[in-house]
């Protein structure tokens, strides 16, 4: 029988330490290590973005709208002054110039229409011009899509994007659904989600086109679509979505190696549960475990 890596033990241990709820790791399709709750959906935190974003690119696939449709086309409250030339690709990207607080307690969650809020809020830079990683414009993008597809959020996502797993989306109390966080989804779920991104087929859903826009890297200060480049020696050599509590996918096109760890909220004791050391871990697996 094979013995299981040193570096496999090492995770385990470290899963362990951190009271991690789930961990799924796949190569390709074959499961690696399974830990946990691997099918009982959890709240992915900031990761939802990640799945928003795919989303939206996959109507961008299906030609609902393009990277460059401005936002007003969908929300003509727009249509006047500067916020006409704020485009999908800006809300996502996170370069929309939108104001927005980073603590989401502050502003968002108090307000009883996420949308509405969105849609009020002042330019800080012209569009296009400046990062600076925003909630309060990803949560634009579900209302965004409804409109664009003329589908309920939930419905389309679960048909674009192939969904066989359960999940729930939370929503704001106007009904909106959140485009920042919210969505809670089983690390199986997750991962096969990443895994159509590591097999450069996307499982159907993307073309290679629509996965190099995706998986763009621009210059600073642009940092691309919720989904971050992994990089090492000054190359990029993978792509992670990561969110609060410590909620974390990992993607390594070379070796189609996807890793996913979740907590759920109750069983988070202290910021040690966090697992800031799970991106390390997977990049030494990645190279020393399936890297030839």
């Amino acid at each position: 029988m094979e013995q299981p890596s040193p570096l496999r033990k090492l995770l385990e241990k470290r899963l362990t330490e951190t009271n991690t709820s789930a961990c799924l790791v796949l190569r390709g399709a074959e499961e690696w290590l399974a830990y946990g709750r691997v099918d009982e959906a959890m709240h992915l935190m900031s990761v939802t973005k990640f799945v928003v974003t795919l989303a939206a690119a996959r109507a961008v696939e299906l030609g609902f709208l393009g990277w460059d449709t401005p936002v007003c086309r969908f929300f003509p409250e727009w249509r006047q002054g500067r916020k006409q030339a704020v485009t999908v690709r800006h809300l996502l990207g996170h370069v929309s110039g939108l104001q927005n607080v980073p603590d989401a307690r502050q502003e968002i969650y108090p307000a009883p229409d996420f949308v509405k809020l969105a849609l009020a809020a002042e330019l800080e830079a012209e569009p296009g011009t400046v990062f600076a990683y925003n909630n309060k414009a990803m949560n634009l993008v579900p209302a965004l899509l409804e409109r664009a597809t003329g589908q309920p959020f939930e419905h389309y996502v679960r048909w674009a994007l192939l969904l066989e797993e359960e999940f729930r989306w939370a929503k704001d109390a106007a009904g909106n659904a959140q485009g920042m966080a919210g969505l809670e989804l089983s690390a199986r779920g997750l991962a096969r989600l990443g895994s159509r991104i590591a097999s450069d087929r996307a499982g159907g859903l993307l073309s290679k086109e629509a996965l190099d826009e995706l998986l763009a890297v621009p210059p600073e200060p642009y940092r691309g679509y919720s989904l971050w480049p992994i990089r090492e020696g000054g190359q990029v050599i993978g792509w992670q979505a990561n969110g609060y509590l410590g909620q974390w996918l990992v993607i390594f096109p070379p070796t189609e190696l996807v890793g996913v760890r979740l907590v759920r909220a109750d069983h988070h004791r202290s910021s040690d549960d966090d697992f800031p050391d799970f991106l390390r871990l997977m990049q030494d697996i990645h190279k020393e475990v399936f890297a030839e």
